[in-house]
């Protein structure tokens, strides 16, 4: 089998989901993200002066992407589209060339800043995703 279990997958993202209840109260670092970069520059200078915000920093930024586990639940086509672009940026890591955003009811989007990849790689790999996925198969692992 290839990779982790689909199961295992969905665990790990269960125990992210628990474990970011007991921080419901925190500022949300990711919107600093949104802002005018020099801005963003300022906030992350302050934010790895503390050791565990720097190393938590550098794991975000060694990542090849971001998920983004979304409580809003679209109901379609248009409503997830404006939960993609419109959202209040809380739950998004706008530094991450790539993000995966999981909305509660299962619907899921993709967000990919375009200066760094093109359009036709994000396709390819996304009509690749869905088709390991799709396929009965696959299910075990991906």
């Amino acid at each position: 089998m290839k990779g982790k279990a689909v199961g295992d997958i969905l665990e790990s993202l269960e125990m992210i989901q628990k474990d970011a209840q007991n921080f419901k109260n925190e500022r949300p670092v990711g919107v600093c993200t949104a802002v005018h970069r020099d801005d963003w520059t300022a906030a992350r200078k302050h934010l790895i002066t503390d050791p565990r915000n720097r190393e938590t920093m550098k794991i975000i930024e060694s990542s090849a992407f971001a998920i983004c586990l979304d409580d809003n639940e679209p109901d379609s086509q248009m409503m997830s589209a404006k939960h993609l672009l419109l959202c209040n940026g809380t739950n998004r890591w706008f530094d991450k060339t790539c993000q995966l955003v999981v909305f509660k009811n299962g619907r899921a989007g993709f967000i990919a800043e375009h200066a760094l990849i093109d359009a036709t790689v994000v396709s390819r790999v996304l009509t690749e995703a869905l088709a390991q996925v799709s396929e009965p198969q696959n299910a075990g692992g991906v």
